[in-house]
């Protein structure tokens, strides 16, 4: 196996500068702000490295747009710990985000590289759920969310439970594996039914 040791330490740079910068609620604050007027004259954009070739944009702007991969990671890791789905689209995924009433659909696609995209959303294109962009860098626990661990709480309780008076984990699975894919049919199902 041939290993890329460029874009190895490269990917050991990035980790290092996230895990220094994801708790500074300055830098996030200072990011969203450039976003919002950068935005502005350009509302839909990639981090590709063509970017460094457009005398248009200025150096600063390029050092951000190439830092949309955090935000994204911000996001993605906020999401996760809130039980938040990525929108699928294309190749990849986005989040929806809102701050000072604007909505931007921030996300990734994988081809034969990887891109980050960010597109600043007009009033049709925002109805769809958005999470707002101060309780991801303060990093506050959606109300949702806690319920949600209750309920999973309570369906660990019920598999210990099983577990101890000797239900086979293997039944368990299964059970849990078959309401998965039924639950999953009749979503489909309804937005087939939504769209006729």
């Amino acid at each position: 196996i041939k290993i890329d040791r460029k874009k190895e330490m490269k990917q050991v740079e990035v980790n290092e500068w996230y895990e220094l910068e994801k708790n500074d609620e300055e830098y996030w604050e200072e990011y969203i702000l450039w976003l919002e007027n950068f935005t502005i004259n350009y509302p839909s954009f990639y981090n590709t490295d063509e970017i460094d070739k457009i005398d248009a944009i200025k150096n600063i702007d390029k050092k951000r747009i190439k830092e949309l991969k955090y935000l994204y990671r911000r996001i993605k890791e906020y999401a996760k710990d809130n039980y938040i789905s990525s929108n699928i689209w294309n190749q990849g995924d986005y989040y929806i985000i809102h701050f000072n009433n604007i909505n931007y659909a921030i996300g990734i696609i994988e081809t034969n590289e990887t891109l980050y995209f960010c597109n600043r959303l007009n009033e049709k294109e925002s109805e769809q759920y958005s999470i707002n962009y101060e309780d991801i860098v303060m990093n506050r626990k959606q109300i949702s969310s806690r319920i949600i661990d209750q309920k999973l709480n309570i369906l660990a309780s019920m598999i210990n439970i099983m577990i101890e008076e000797n239900v086979p984990v293997e039944a368990i699975e299964r059970k849990i594996e078959d309401t998965l894919d039924k639950s999953e049919k009749n979503k489909i199902k309804k937005r087939i039914k939504h769209k006729n």
